[in-house]
């Protein structure tokens, strides 16, 4: 066979060759390029999303703080409106023919102490 022929051969096949590795390789580029631009979405999605959860979790505590020190400055309040609904529960009506009457004049004496306590 003819050394021309081959060497043709040998450089058709490497040329072909070279072409196919170009190819792939910016082929790989691209999808590196690609990756990477993903990457930087996500990490500052993730960024973002981290910000906003230890935000909200700030928040939630020192809401939680705030309800804590309301429940602590109407605890007095509330004891008393509990006795106070507790002897309500406990009254007796002073006729039990008359059950709107008594209560009548249960809330009418009630107000009266209302009234002279203030």
């Amino acid at each position: 066979m003819n050394p021309m022929i081959i060497m043709g051969i040998v450089l058709a096949i490497s040329l072909a060759g070279n072409a196919f590795l170009f190819h792939s390789r910016d082929a790989a580029l691209e999808g590196k390029a690609t990756a990477e631009t993903a990457l930087t979405g996500w990490k500052s999605s993730a960024e973002t999303c981290s910000k906003s959860v230890d935000k909200l979790a700030g928040d939630g505590k020192k809401r939680h703080q705030e309800i804590l020190d309301k429940l602590d400055s109407e605890t007095g309040r509330i004891k008393g409106l509990q006795h106070d609904a507790l002897n309500a529960l406990a009254a007796r009506p002073d006729d039990p023919k008359d059950l709107c009457g008594s209560i009548a004049r249960y809330f009418k004496a009630e107000i009266q102490k209302e009234r002279g306590a203030k």
